[in-house]
């Protein structure tokens, strides 16, 4: 791939992620507004445990079609038919699954309605994001990003309509409905063009399916770790305590990772060059390594401290019902640093091809996270649900680490402490400066109110720009001056996501 159509696919992931990350988080406030928390419980409850089953409709092939489409341009076609030989019936047996559990799991009624509308989800989306991972196999991420983002401008337009009239749950379903539909729409409608209608017939090769399903085990096996582990609070947390709880963490939860689109689109335009470093220039790698892991502890701590200082502003939009949130998030947000640090950890062992690690560091983390949430959440409710979280992520992250250093002979973790125990401090002292001089902000908040006759509410969005910008001249000015960033390290750190080494070759990025 050449770099200007590198520079295009990361720009267009990463806008599209951005416009798909701020609508989705919009929409959401705007349901936890209206809805209140029990009702909101009931939704989030069901999109959660749909999303599981979401991964056992694409059982890991949409990872090993997109590498091996990517490969092979001139098979795509039958890689794509032998995975509709396996994708129909999954998606046939995750539906059925879903329905059956959600009766074992003796759900609410709502919650079983709510969940049997999905199965029209689940199909959509199953379908949809294999698709778009053909696309992504011929290096084609434009149609995804236009799916991306105008998908969920369709489910906000539908759902923001239902809310203001019936707020009917049923009717928000069919909102989403919507969005996948069109996803699933156009998907199609772009594989047709690019390998023809004839790629959607099933082929049914027994020998070639096994070993498709074979080779998509440990992805499959991964992205299943990954979504229990990313929900089962919030289904333990409902066992618990109720759906009106699970409305309430749904805010700070949806807060704490509403920004992980950062790393993921980073991620997604490093992964070739790691990819193909690992095979001709470990050195190299090393150093790719060390500059992603920068990057991304420069974006997470003023995120994490940010959210801690600002917590109670950001819960009070969505209303005084959901108060109970603002220590869950004070929490949970802390999350986000081994959260972030994991995300180059699990690049790098998917490029050395070391799938099966990853996926079973995924699987102790999920059953430390289970336990913890088994032996927290009775005795500290949401709170406990959060410091599981940054437990398990932090095992996680530390363990993948391990691994890292085996891979990488000329990288050494300590390294990491050189930069980010700097900007670990120097996001406590911003966090420390935004809470000390709040009281400042509101009197100008206050005084610009009365004296420019503002609209009501202005005071509080006043006082929390004011803070925005101290906050991100206090942190930056910090690292500037321990010289932690420098003009080559912003270079450098740009050069990751637009430069392209002529030695390295385009390679697709693993879902799990």
């Amino acid at each position: 791939m050449s770099h200007p159509q590198l520079a295009r696919n990361t720009f267009y992931l990463t806008a599209a992620s951005v416009g798909q990350k701020l609508l989705s988080f919009v929409y959401f406030l705007l349901i936890a507004r209206l809805l209140m928390p029990e009702r909101t419980g009931a939704y989030v409850l069901s999109l959660s445990f749909l999303v599981i089953f979401l991964v056992v409709a694409d059982v890991g092939i949409t990872s090993v079609v997109i590498r091996d489409v990517a490969q092979h341009v001139e098979n795509a076609a039958r890689r794509v038919r032998l995975a509709m030989a396996v994708k129909i019936p999954a998606t046939a047996l995750a539906i059925i699954a879903a329905s059956v559990m959600s009766w074992i799991l003796g759900y609410d009624p709502i919650v079983r309605e709510l969940i049997a509308l999905g199965a029209f989800i689940l199909i959509a989306d199953s379908f949809s994001l294999f698709l778009y991972g053909v696309l992504r196999g011929h290096h084609l991420l434009w149609w995804e990003s236009i799916g991306m983002f105008l998908g969920q401008l369709i489910t906000l337009s539908i759902g923001s309509l239902i809310l203001l009239t019936s707020r009917s749950l049923q009717l928000l379903m069919f909102a989403l409905i919507a969005g996948s539909i069109f996803n699933l729409g156009l998907s199609v409608f772009q594989v047709s063009r690019k390998i023809g209608w004839k790629a959607f017939v099933p082929l049914w090769d027994r020998k070639a399916i096994f070993l498709l399903l074979k080779t998509a085990l440990p992805f499959f096996l991964a992205a299943i770790f990954v979504k229990i582990y990313n929900y089962i609070d919030i289904q333990l947390l409902y066992m618990f305590l109720g759906k009106a709880v699970v409305g309430i963490y749904a805010v700070a939860y949806k807060y704490t990772y509403a920004f992980q689109f950062l790393p993921l689109a980073f991620i997604a335009a490093l992964y070739p060059s790691m990819s193909r470093a690992y095979e001709h220039d470990r050195t190299g790698l090393s150093k790719l390594f060390e500059q992603a892991m920068w990057y991304l502890m420069l974006l997470v701590m003023p995120l994490a401290f940010g959210l801690w200082s600002l917590a109670e502003d950001a819960v009070a939009l969505t209303g005084h019902a959901y108060g109970d949130a603002v220590p869950v998030l004070q929490t949970l947000v802390f999350a986000l640093i081994p959260n972030f640090m994991d995300f180059p950890v699990g690049s790098l062992l998917n490029a050395a091809g070391r799938q099966g690690t990853k996926t079973v560091l995924f699987g102790i983390a999920m059953s430390i996270n289970f336990v913890l949430n088994l032996f927290l959440i009775p005795r500290f409710g949401m709170v406990g649900a959060a410091v599981a979280s940054i437990i398990s992520l932090s095992v996680l992250f530390l363990t993948g680490l391990w691994y890292a250093n085996r891979l990488l002979p000329d990288f050494h973790p300590t390294r990491l402490l050189k930069f980010g125990v700097p900007m670990a401090v120097s996001g406590i002292i911003m966090a420390g400066v935004a809470t000390w001089a709040r009281p400042w902000f509101d009197r100008v908040g206050e005084w610009a109110y009365h004296a420019l006759q503002l609209p009501s509410g202005s005071v509080r969005l006043i006082s929390i720009l004011l803070s925005l910008v101290v906050s991100a001249v206090v942190y930056f000015g910090l690292l500037i001056a321990m010289r932690v960033l420098t003009r080559r390290h912003l270079e450098q750190a740009l050069d990751l996501v637009r430069r392209k080494s002529k030695e390295y070759v385009e390679a697709p990025a693993p879902h799990a």
